[in-house]
C-alpha cells in the first residue's frame, strides 16, 4: 500500500481504487 495518496482526506467518501479492487475480488468471486 503507497503510504500517500492525495485523495484519503476526502470527508464521508470510500475510495474505490486499485487496491480497494485487490481486496474485494476473491468475495466478488462468490457472486
Amino acid at each position: 500500500m503507497p503510504l500517500e495518496k492525495p485523495y484519503l482526506d476526502v470527508p464521508g467518501t470510500t475510495i474505490f481504487d486499485a487496491e480497494q479492487s485487490r481486496l474485494g475480488y476473491h468475495l466478488n468471486q462468490f457472486c
